[in-house]
């Protein structure tokens, strides 16, 4: 039973790399992240840390390198996420 739900695990997060990544290749870096691919990451049944950050923190820049070596330490197992806080988030479509 254990085997069964590891293999379902690893082939969702197979999945969802390839949706996330596409052609790029492997996820050994942190995938920079909008407010519509943040709640698709978030709404899939894996592993995600997100880095909020913003250009103007120092302690954000400073830290920025150490989610670069988790995200290649733990790459297929755990997807590292950027998402900037000063972009504005997607406005709702027009309703009027």
């Amino acid at each position: 039973m254990m085997d069964e739900l590891a293999e379902m695990r690893k082939r969702r997060m197979m999945e969802l790399k390839k949706k996330i990544v596409g052609k790029r290749g492997p996820l050994d870096k942190p995938v920079v992240l909008t407010d519509e691919s943040l709640d698709d990451l978030i709404k899939k049944d894996t592993l995600v840390v997100v880095d909020c950050w913003a250009p103007w923190c120092a302690p954000c820049r400073r830290i920025a390198p150490v989610i670069e070596e988790l995200a290649k330490q733990y790459s297929g197992r755990i997807i590292f996420g950027k998402l900037d806080v000063d972009k504005p988030p997607e406005l709702p479509p027009d309703t009027g």
